[in-house]
């Protein structure tokens, strides 16, 4: 076994810029037809389900749950766990904690700060003790019968192991982990062209999900920026880094019998198949 903590440059940090007049965007809509936008519903795929049965369960909706789910989201940075995350809501009432938001949360206690502002790594005990608390305040510990969603944690073996241990003495484990398996020069080619509005966590991509004014957020009119660390050499080292460390996550949770690949190259493609997961799993 081994304690390995996230980077702090995994935790979301933004550069500021507007876009200037020369980073022109694609002229109209730009979006593939297999994509959606904030103003549109989604279309659901009917590729990649087993059987046309099957893509009639994904079409109703809302989804009531049978049993609690205590789900837990992986994927590679840039898979699209937030927009899974969101489609999901749309879908089920279901309470979620994001470990980026839990950090920003965090942000003004001294020893997070000092960390921070030291580049150094945020303890694994730490990260967990987090969590459990923020779990804890909203009363989804209490009895096994609460349904939430982890977004971002645990992100190695070692975080998953004391996460574990913390879940089981509230006898809420989780009961559902499911890896989105995106190919990695997908992956690349959104973060060349991903935008996001940073107060609202928005996400824009300028070949399938451009704003409507070239530079602007659609809701406030603020402008986008970039993440200093979009771009495919930075990203492929945290790509590389992912890979590292997820084997010994997956492999935990198989054993537990809890582990589920949904594969994909589009959101609309993935969330199909992850909705009659849950679906066939749990409603």
């Amino acid at each position: 076994m081994f304690s390995v903590s996230p980077r702090i440059s995994a935790i979301p940090g933004y550069l500021h810029r507007s876009v200037p007049p020369h980073e022109k965007f694609p002229p109209g809509n730009g979006r593939r037809n297999n994509e959606t936008s904030h103003n549109q519903p989604p279309a659901l795929s009917i590729e990649p389900l087993d059987s046309i049965e099957g893509l009639h369960r994904v079409q109703q909706a809302p989804m009531s749950l049978s049993r609690p789910l205590r789900l837990l989201l992986l994927g590679a940075p840039g898979s699209g766990k937030g927009t899974q995350t969101s489609k999901l809501l749309k879908e089920i009432s279901l309470p979620t904690l994001s470990s980026g938001d839990l950090l920003r949360q965090h942000g003004d206690d001294p020893k997070i700060k000092q960390t921070i502002a030291r580049g150094e790594l945020i303890p694994d005990d730490v990260m967990t003790g987090m969590v459990i608390g923020d779990l804890a305040r909203r009363e989804l510990l209490v009895g096994a019968g609460k349904s939430w969603l982890l977004d971002g944690f645990p992100r190695t073996l070692n975080q998953a192991v004391l996460l574990d241990k913390e879940l089981s003495s509230h006898d809420s484990k989780l009961n559902c982990v499911v890896e989105l398996n995106v190919p990695q020069s997908v992956i690349l080619e959104r973060i060349e062209n991903r935008w996001v509005h940073i107060p609202s966590g928005r996400i824009y991509n300028l070949q399938y999900n451009p704003p409507k004014v070239a530079g602007q957020d659609d809701v406030t009119g603020e402008p986008l920026s970039k993440r200093p660390d979009d771009n495919v050499e930075v990203f492929q080292r945290r790509l590389d880094k992912y890979n590292e460390l997820i084997e010994p996550l997956k492999q935990f949770y198989a054993e537990q019998g809890v582990l589920h690949t949904v594969d994909g190259e589009t959101s609309d493609i993935i969330f199909p198949k992850l909705l009659k997961l849950i679906r066939d799993n749990f409603s």
